[in-house]
């Protein structure tokens, strides 16, 4: 629920007027989330290391094995974030220096002096076209898919011998 202009004017008013008392309150908080992360991680690790949820919890001190459950579960999702961060940044770096060759490669071959050199530098261009076509997927197979019986009964299954000489009679 969002402040209202009165309460967001009353509450700035008070830490202008407050700011030792403000500053300790802010501080407090982020001692407190900061113990949080810290718990939160503590958990993640346990359970990594394949510890039950009461055993977290009686470690870390939560009174619940569901807290701790629910402290691995924010650690995760943190964890989580943070490789997903990391690997879109490989992946850009990835395609700029693929980029890069890539330029490089066309200026290789359009200054070759030979049908040779230019011969490699293209090479190089088509191999990097092929890394991103293989990144991109465009040379997966297409997906096929195939519509299910809704009645058991209507399904019908097709057997296709492929070499005939070798079923036995």
């Amino acid at each position: 629920m969002a402040e209202t202009p009165e309460e967001t004017a009353a509450r700035r008013k008070w830490q202008h007027d407050h700011p030792e008392e403000y500053r300790a309150k802010r501080q407090a908080q982020f001692e407190k989330k900061a113990a949080r992360i810290e718990r939160d991680h503590k958990c993640y690790v346990l359970r990594m290391r394949g510890w039950k949820w009461l055993e977290i919890a009686r470690a870390v001190g939560f009174k619940f094995p569901a807290n701790a459950e629910k402290a691995y579960k924010r650690a995760f999702a943190e964890h989580a974030a943070a490789l997903t961060q990391e690997r879109e940044a490989a992946r850009i770096k990835s395609e700029l220096e693929r980029d890069e060759i890539r330029k490089q490669g066309w200026e290789l071959a359009a200054g070759a002096r030979d049908e040779r050199a230019r011969a490699q530098a293209l090479g190089i261009v088509l191999k990097v076209n092929a890394e991103d076509r293989k990144m991109l997927g465009l040379d997966a197979p297409p997906a096929v898919s195939m519509p299910l019986a809704r009645n058991p009964d209507d399904a019908k299954i097709e057997i296709v011998l492929l070499e005939p000489k070798k079923v036995a009679k």
